[in-house]
């Protein structure tokens, strides 16, 4: 396994730590479709996944950093999208092999300069947000929350349901029969491109603690599973899709 297969694999490693309900996930395709999702070599990783999502805030991450390590692990930058009503911009990256990569930042200019003096002090103190923090933060953008208590770990995974044989209308069924919660932001289940061709679903992010500065113990949302159905050949993302997406980490 290369350099790139190898921060795939130690990345949904965790990922499937920090969210159990990937377990109840791969139990109900291996007992409904017969169907094994094992995410340890290129080949798996390449058949089961679509892509992954990452966050990032500026200061605190290094944007030039993470671009500078797509570049070298063979990823192209493609379309740039934004989303001002959550203060958001994005891209997304495609290799010859792996993954697409959806990357997104907070934009820092638009920040209120109570959020940014927070952000400084993380950054230069190298610690968690205190309670006071994370409520202040929360108050203002539930993504930069996300982002600054989960730090650079992946947001979600994405299933390839193209190559798991189902479609989204079947696997979202046996999800919910199942008492998995799904996202229904704008009171739908399935986000649907404006050409009909990218179908996305997700769950709702699993709770996981988090120790602030102050040393309290609270739950915070963590990352979610995501399902996606490309039909021919479509490729890319659609932001109206996404912006619906990134409710999950509510």
């Amino acid at each position: 396994m290369n350099e790139c297969g190898y921060w795939f694999f130690k990345n949904i490693v965790n990922f499937q730590a920090r969210n159990p309900e990937w377990i109840k996930f791969t139990g109900l395709i291996k007992e409904k479709l017969n169907r094994t999702i094992r995410i340890t070599h290129t080949k798996d990783i390449c058949e089961h996944i679509d892509h992954i999502a990452l966050r990032a805030a500026t200061p605190v991450h290094n944007m030039g950093n993470i671009l500078d390590k797509l570049k070298k692990f063979g990823y192209e930058e493609k379309d740039t999208y934004d989303f001002p009503s959550i203060n958001v911009r994005a891209k997304w990256f495609k290799h010859p092999i792996y993954p697409r990569i959806f990357l997104s930042e907070q934009n820092p200019y638009n920040l209120s300069p109570g959020i940014k003096i927070i952000m400084n002090k993380i950054k230069d103190e190298f610690r968690p947000l205190s309670l006071e923090e994370y409520d202040y933060i929360k108050e203002e953008s539930q993504y930069l929350a996300w982002t600054l208590t989960n730090s650079l770990a992946f947001n979600h995974v994405a299933i390839n349901l193209n190559n798991l044989g189902i479609n989204i209308e079947e696997i979202n069924d046996i999800l919910l029969k199942n008492e998995m919660e799904l996202n229904r932001e704008n009171n739908k289940y399935i986000k649907i491109s404006k050409d009909k061709k990218l179908l996305q679903s997700s769950t709702i992010a699993t709770r996981h603690h988090y120790i602030t500065y102050d040393k309290e113990i609270i739950l915070i949302p963590g990352p979610f599973i995501e399902f996606i159905e490309r039909k021919d050949g479509r490729d890319g993302f659609e932001p109206e899709n996404a912006l619906e997406i990134f409710s999950s980490t509510k």
